[in-house]
Parts: structure tokens; C-alpha cells; sequence
């Protein structure tokens, strides 16, 4: 009978252990639970502000923008293709003649900077490229690779 009883003893504390545990485990997943939904509020309170923010500068009257001022000048007559003239020659004359005056060379970034266009020249140097009148001497550097002729422009 005290075999029994000391069995039943050990089970009992074996089981008082185990409940005590999963006490510990769901106390733990609690507190993480209420964590992250504290979280979740900060991060849905922060959206909302950051939503409030958007929808007033949407609102907000805008300030005309600056006239851009391009800091290469323009010949006095400016150059426009006659009739079954490519377009891009135009393009294409400015960027060697602008490279002209770098020989260490440009990107096309700094290119479309100092010729004062908005649209990336990036496809236009590849272009380039392609027909010999720029050479790459860098990652996305550029320098005139011979004295450009007016029938490849």
C-alpha cells in the first residue's frame, strides 16, 4: 500500500510541474498576445497620423514651382530638324558638344543636368554607344570617341 501511495505521490508532483508549466507557457503567450496588440494600435495610430499628413498637404495650396533655369545656353538660333531630319540629332549634338568640354567625361546624369532636360539620357548614350560616337571609359561615363561628323548625328 506505501508503494502505491509514493507512486501516487510522484504523479501527483509530476502533474503539479507539468500544470505549472503550462501555467508559466499560457501567462507568457498572454503578456506576448497583449503585446502585440499594443503594437498593432501604435502602428494603426502612426497609419492614421501619417494618412491625416498626406490628406493635408493634398490639400494645401501649392506654390508654383521655380522656372528652370538650365545652365548650359542655348545658341541664339535654336536648331530644329527640318523634314526628314532625325530628331534626335539635335539631342545627339548637344551631348557631344557638351562632352566636348568634359574630356574626363559625364554620366548621363550629369548630362541631362547640364543640358537642362527632364528626361533620363540614359538610352540615348546607349544609343550612342552603339553608333561609336561615345565611348564608356567607367561605370556610366561617357567621352566623345572621335570628332563627331554631322551625317551620324
Amino acid at each position: 500500500m506505501q508503494q502505491i501511495i509514493t507512486a501516487l505521490e510522484r504523479e501527483n508532483t509530476l502533474l503539479r510541474s507539468a500544470l505549472d508549466a503550462a501555467a508559466a507557457r499560457e501567462e507568457e503567450a498572454r503578456t506576448h498576445t497583449h503585446a502585440a496588440r499594443e503594437e498593432r494600435a501604435l502602428l494603426l495610430h502612426m497609419l492614421q497620423e501619417m494618412q491625416q499628413r498626406y490628406d493635408r498637404l493634398l490639400e494645401a495650396p501649392r506654390s508654383p514651382a521655380p522656372p528652370r533655369v538650365s545652365p548650359v545656353r542655348e545658341p541664339a538660333v535654336s536648331h530644329t530638324p527640318a523634314p526628314g531630319e532625325d530628331p534626335r540629332g539635335a539631342m545627339r549634338r548637344r551631348i557631344v558638344g557638351l562632352l566636348q568640354q568634359h574630356p574626363e567625361g559625364l554620366t548621363p546624369g550629369e548630362m541631362r543636368t547640364l543640358i537642362g532636360v527632364e528626361r533620363s539620357l540614359a538610352d540615348t548614350c546607349l544609343g550612342m554607344l552603339r553608333y561609336g560616337l561615345v565611348q564608356r571609359v567607367g561605370r556610366g561615363r561617357y567621352v566623345v570617341a572621335e570628332p563627331a561628323s554631322d551625317d551620324r548625328l
